[in-house]
């Protein structure tokens, strides 16, 4: 796994500064990235020392957005700005097959909540703010 290649900001008001734009979540294009940042400082504030944050890309375009790890273990996790249904992302899935020591992932999405298992393993989908609790997933593993 290699650090991110992606940038984020660490004031999204900045971006929005910048980009001259100032609509609500829902209209704005880049949605996306404005969750993926707010999600990445969420798990920030509660990043434990022996935990670090990467960003998981393959040659054929397969990615996972964070890969929280600690002591060698992958947690996957994804956000989506819309998912109007419980199905697990590609990305995910090839990420779950390459990395057989990764036991769960996290689907972030805007109000979908539960659990699905892929090859013996938990995805869990849930709400976006759920990303402060994330870090504290290695705890109920051990």
């Amino acid at each position: 796994m290699d650090s991110s290649d992606k940038i984020y900001y660490f004031d999204t008001g900045i971006r929005n500064a910048i980009l001259r734009d100032f609509r609500g979540l829902n209209q704005r294009p880049d949605k996306g990235e404005l969750l993926e940042s707010f999600v990445l400082h969420q798990m920030q504030e509660n990043l434990k020392i022996s935990q670090d944050i990467y960003y998981w890309r393959t040659r054929e375009k397969d990615e996972v957005d964070f890969v929280l790890v600690q002591d060698r273990i992958p947690i996957a996790i994804e956000v989506k700005s819309k998912m109007d249904l419980m199905e697990i992302p590609a990305g995910i899935k090839q990420f779950l097959k390459k990395y057989p020591e990764c036991k769960q992932a996290v689907v972030l999405n805007e109000h979908l909540y539960g659990k699905l298992i892929f090859q013996n393993r938990n995805i869990l989908f849930a709400p976006h703010y759920y990303a402060s609790l994330i870090p504290s997933l290695f705890e109920r593993d051990s």
